[in-house]
């Protein structure tokens, strides 16, 4: 049985259509990716520089979960997700102030534990301002 000739360009355009949407939905997915993975470094750096920011943490979060679903063909995350995104965000608090005392914390530069309250380190001098402030 012969597919008549029109019958047969119909068919080809059909299918080259059918592949350009294809990859064109491939293009967006891959370039949505890349968009999420940015946001979600960006996240990271944020946390970095504000390690005791709570809505840094969960924005990191939030941002690290997204990127991970996109990263999956089902569009669901992983208990392994999760536990990179735990990693990432650890990693990035690494150099938040340990707690010692009700008043006293850790020195980020000198480890040496200071008053709450205090402006710079009595033992190396380092600028303490932004916990006064609260960050």
């Amino acid at each position: 049985m012969e597919i008549p000739v029109v019958t047969g360009l119909i068919l080809g355009g059909i299918i080259s259509l059918m592949v350009k949407i294809g990859l064109d939905e491939f293009a967006k997915n891959r370039a949505k990716l890349a968009e999420s993975e940015q946001a979600y470094q960006a996240a990271l750096s944020e946390l970095r520089a504000y390690p005791n920011d709570s809505e840094k943490r969960e924005n990191a979060l939030r941002l690290g979960r997204e990127f991970s679903r996109l990263s999956r063909e089902d569009n669901k995350e992983t208990v392994y997700d999760e536990l990179a995104i735990k990693n990432d965000i650890d990693a990035a608090c690494a150099g938040s102030f340990v707690e010692a005392g009700r008043d006293e914390v850790e020195c980020p530069s000198c480890a040496e534990l200071v008053l709450r309250k205090a402006v710079r380190c009595k033992h190396c001098g380092h600028d303490l301002a932004f916990l006064v402030a609260g960050v």
